[in-house]
């Protein structure tokens, strides 16, 4: 299974949250999650808020599903980059410093 997004509902905290579904491979805790636990203070970064484990059902053989629950963010960069270039503009160069930043 590659990563899934998706768009969801924090009813405890009553705030939309996006959640990053992937196949966890093993029983350590993966790399993506060790490197955002460190940048979870990090001003420039979605924040991490939580983590948490499902079983994939219809798997042939099972599997443990990470999910990994992020604050909500209505654009991405890969949304930004393909209109930009259907629209066949570039992206201005102070906001290419910030997506950098």
């Amino acid at each position: 299974m590659a990563g899934f997004v998706f768009e969801a509902f924090d009813t405890v905290n009553n705030r939309r949250v996006a959640v990053k579904r992937t196949t966890k491979a093993g029983e350590f805790i993966s790399r993506e999650f060790e490197v955002l636990e460190k940048l979870r203070d990090c001003k420039n970064c979605i924040k991490l808020l939580d983590i948490y484990y499902t079983n994939d059902e219809e798997a042939e053989s099972p599997k443990k599903i990470q999910n990994l629950v992020f604050e909500y963010c209505s654009q991405n960069l890969e949304d930004i980059i393909q209109r930009a270039k259907s629209d066949q503009i570039a992206i201005p160069m102070p906001n290419i410093k910030n997506y950098m930043h």
